[in-house]
């Protein structure tokens, strides 16, 4: 099965988020991604078997002992590859609280000898995929509001022709 971890977002902020999408899609095409899918990716852990799933289940019930909500600041918007083919991001602050879950979730996944993407972090929600970006397409005038987000997930990514379809197997919430 192909896995991720992923930090849940509100409700309330995926709404937002999904307003922006809107705006930014009267200005360029691509594949904008529904906003039940909107996620942040904690690790992207690649194929494992049913061993690895129990394993990186018990990794988040242990990285997030006594966590607090982690506190999510937009902080613009950026690309990955080219303007003609990219895949267009909402970024997110480097706050305290994301950075020492991502290290947590990361942490306890190496403990258990799951592999996964050792990319560094770079905290941003996916808003669109073969996006053709064009001058001033990425400047805005407001972004989504701060909020707290307390929940992480153990996802299954399913690639099909329509986008990936992204099915929770393992959830952890906290106040």
């Amino acid at each position: 099965m192909r896995m991720f971890v992923a930090l849940e977002l509100p409700d309330g902020l995926k709404a937002e988020i999904a307003d922006l999408s809107r705006t930014l899609s009267r200005g360029c095409g691509g594949r904008f991604v529904d906003h039940e899918g909107y996620h942040l990716t904690l690790a992207f852990l690649g194929v494992i078997d049913e061993m690895g799933v129990a394993l990186a289940a018990d990794a988040l019930d242990e990285a997030c002992i006594g966590m607090a909500p982690v506190r999510l600041v937009p902080n613009g918007l950026g690309k990955f590859g080219s303007s003609r083919d990219a895949t267009l991001w909402l970024g997110f602050a480097p706050e305290p609280e994301l950075v020492g879950l991502f290290g947590r979730v990361r942490d306890g996944l190496r403990v258990r000898g799951l592999p996964f993407d050792e990319k560094p972090f770079s905290p941003h929600v996916t808003l669109a995929r073969h996006a053709c970006l064009s001058e001033g397409t990425l400047s805005v005038t407001s972004l989504p509001a701060e909020t707290d987000a307390a929940c992480v997930t153990l996802f299954r990514s399913t690639l099909s022709p329509d986008g990936p379809i992204y099915t929770p197997l393992h959830t952890v919430g906290w106040e």
